[in-house]
């Protein structure tokens, strides 16, 4: 299986368990009116697919030659997610449904129109090549919004079930980059950890830091995985 089939078959899966979201909630979840620090099901949905559409943006731009904004990180991010929530915080799920077909109908008909070979390319003035940049804006940016608002209301099975070792296994045949495998593992890591699944996350976490050593101080400090501070096999990863 080719790159740009395998991504799309994930990019898919993706715009499927976002339409699916609301069915996976209780009425209250549902109908829940969101804050500016307390997002709603719908508003993580929404922010989702604005970020998603912007990050196709900026990338496009990029490979046209032109010079897209810096990307948003820190203070400025988070003036972004409150913009985005303002502007779009009275819109029914019809509407955010509607953003997600939107969003990955684009996507892929942007990758229908490249070359596998574009996939692999690093746009100047960056770092990661293209099928990177697309996994990370919409695949793993989302997976995170989900796996985080699934966790906070309980749904570990589910969480699991969506984002677990089968999701796991498809990401890894993407690209058998130490990196990239290293990082997958580690989110896996985390999913284990938030699901109360212990040895199983240390297990994972194992792989991730021999594979993605840049990956140990951040696991130190990272809260999906303070459930593992006291666990033996968890501190014997980082002695010597």
């Amino acid at each position: 299986m080719t790159l740009k089939t395998s991504l799309r078959e994930i990019l898919n899966y993706m715009r499927e368990q976002q339409l699916a979201f609301p069915d996976y909630l209780t009425a209250e979840e549902r109908n829940q009116v969101g804050e500016p620090d307390n997002w709603s099901a719908k508003d993580e949905i929404i922010h989702i697919n604005v970020w998603a559409n912007e990050h196709l943006d900026r990338l496009e731009l990029l490979l046209s030659g032109g010079t897209p904004p810096d990307s948003i990180f820190g203070e400025i991010e988070d003036e972004r997610n409150r913009a985005i929530f303002d502007e779009h915080k009275d819109a029914g799920w019809n509407q955010a449904l509607a953003r997600v077909r939107e969003t990955y109908n684009r996507l892929d008909d942007y990758l229908k129109d490249h070359s596998e070979e574009l996939l692999l390319e690093i746009p100047a003035g960056e770092e990661r090549p293209v099928w990177r940049m697309i996994a990370g804006s919409h695949i793993l940016h989302p997976m995170i919004h989900l796996w985080g608002y699934l966790q906070r209301h309980g749904y570990n099975d589910l969480l699991i079930a969506i984002f677990g070792e089968n999701f796991v296994a498809r990401l890894l045949e993407l690209q058998d980059d130490a990196g990239w495998q290293g990082t997958t593992y580690y989110n896996l890591a985390c999913i284990l950890a938030l699901s109360g699944r212990k040895k199983e996350a240390v297990t994972a976490l194992a792989k991730a830091l021999q594979l993605e050593p840049q990956l140990v101080e951040w696991s130190q400090k990272d809260s999906d995985l303070d459930i593992l501070r006291d666990d033996p096999d968890f501190q014997a990863l980082f002695k010597g």
